[in-house]
């Protein structure tokens, strides 16, 4: 065995191949002594090859077929890692998902007109009707709104039941059913309060700020005639406790009545001014209240709400038909980028990968060729050792050269691994019909918006 005619290992990039010290392995195969000896005995007697070309021959061949081996591992390493770059990906698949995405904006785009025109359509005409209102009535301000009516409310219900314990504890006394008595009795006092001045705030109070001069005169005219009813009756029921604190279920209407009008100020215990000024308190409180459930202007603030309502309608409609949308868009750009991304790396790697597959064939080429060459410089040195030590011609094959009778290459199981595998498709002409998907996606997502309806 030649033992200095060494490739490098079968590993992962094993290759370039080692030349051949071709005086080393003469001096290691003692081919100039062996020459002589077999010259000096007249062999090779006849055209048979000799011991030592035997051994030569071997060993050229046996390293020609190692570097082989190598080349074959290195070749099965580049054809799976071509076929693991199968990238002639799903295609269809890819395309089929841009159609979906082109037909989701497609139906986001009629849709426009349907729901979207209907609710496009109601907020003009709430905004229609707002502008008419601010003419006619002369309005200049934006509408005052309420923070919020339900806080409103719950004020007014606490108002109530506030007013009937304190007008409870204020009647209990000379009452036959004590608190319980004064609470019943209370609490009808308290509802009357609170609703009747409610009334007075959220009507007649801004009536008062009517632009018409008839309107703000029932205002006016109603807010008096409330606020006296209500002071009247609150006036009465102090009247009336104090009748009945001191004669008990023996009193007469008429004298209380009479007593109102004659000496409304002269009430006799302290308990009785505290009922009268609870119930124009709270009364006052529901007012206030009331009046600020709305806009001043009657009306206004109810037009103001209606347009705005069906303006944030139509807008968050149309908002959100335009965020699925982009969501369709960007999710099919997004695959169609990655496969795009996915195609130009394995197309660079696909070039690399045959790049390197085509220089360790061109090396073995080469290599091949110079085994051919240390060979016949191996069998040299013998023969001429050879024919200098005999008496009798040399054998007629020492005129020979030394050649491998195939190329290693040429082998059938060389060509099962030079079949192309990889992308089965030129990489270019996939990245363009991506591109083309993409730019049809974006097309038909600038068409949608074009078609959109304007904001209300």
């Amino acid at each position: 065995m030649l033992s200095g005619l060494r490739t490098v290992s079968r590993s992962a990039m094993a290759l370039p191949f080692k030349p051949v010290d071709v005086a080393a392995q003469a001096r290691a195969m003692r081919l100039e002594a062996r020459g002589r000896q077999d010259g000096a005995e007249e062999m090779p007697a006849s055209d048979m090859p000799g011991l030592a070309e035997q051994e030569v021959r071997s060993a050229i061949m046996a390293d020609r077929d190692r570097c082989a081996n190598d080349l074959a591992s290195q070749l099965r390493a580049a054809r799976d890692a071509l076929a693991q770059l199968q990238t002639a990906m799903d295609i269809a698949g890819i395309q089929h998902a841009a159609d979906e995405a082109v037909a989701g904006l497609e139906q986001i785009r009629s849709s426009w007109s349907g729901e979207i025109f209907r609710l496009r359509r109601e907020a003009v005409e709430a905004k229609t009707e707002y502008d008419a209102f601010r003419a006619k009535y002369r309005l200049g301000r934006a509408a005052r709104q309420p923070h919020d009516r339900r806080m409103g409310i719950a004020l007014l219900v606490v108002a109530v039941a506030a007013e009937s314990l304190l007008n409870g504890v204020f009647f209990a006394e000379g009452s036959d059913l004590g608190l319980l008595g004064g609470v019943s009795l209370a609490l009808l006092i308290s509802f009357f309060n609170v609703i009747v001045g409610a009334i007075n705030g959220v009507l007649f109070l801004r009536m008062m700020h009517h632009s018409k001069l008839w309107a703000k005169l029932i205002g006016v005219v109603m807010f008096v005639i409330t606020l006296s009813v209500v002071v009247m009756l609150n006036g009465f029921i102090a009247h009336f406790r104090d009748v009945y604190q001191n004669v008990g279920e023996n009193y007469d209407l008429r004298l209380i009545g009479r007593s109102l009008i004659q000496t409304p100020f002269e009430l006799i215990s302290i308990q009785s001014w505290a009922l009268f000024l609870a119930g124009l308190l709270f009364s006052g409180f529901a007012t206030i209240k009331a009046y600020g459930f709305d806009d001043p202007h009657p009306g206004y603030g109810a037009v103001d709400r209606r347009w705005r309502a069906r303006e944030d309608a139509y807008a968050i409609s149309r908002q959100d038909f335009i965020d699925e949308a982009a969501d369709i868009r960007d999710a099919c750009l997004s695959r169609l980028s990655k496969a795009i991304e996915s195609l130009r790396g394995a197309s660079s790697q696909r070039q690399q990968l045959l790049a390197g597959r085509a220089r360790m064939m061109a090396e073995f080429r080469q290599h091949e060729s110079h085994l051919e060459q240390a060979g016949q410089q191996l069998l040299t040195i013998y023969r001429h050792a050879n024919s200098g030590a005999r008496s009798t011609p040399s054998p007629q094959h020492f005129g020979e050269h030394f050649t491998f009778t195939d190329r290693a290459l040429d082998r059938p199981e060389m060509a099962m691994l030079l079949i192309d595998q990889g992308l089965q498709h030129d990489a270019d002409s996939l990245i363009a019909e991506l591109d083309r998907l993409r730019t049809r996606v974006i097309g038909a997502y600038q068409s949608m918006l074009d078609d959109a309806p304007a904001e209300a």
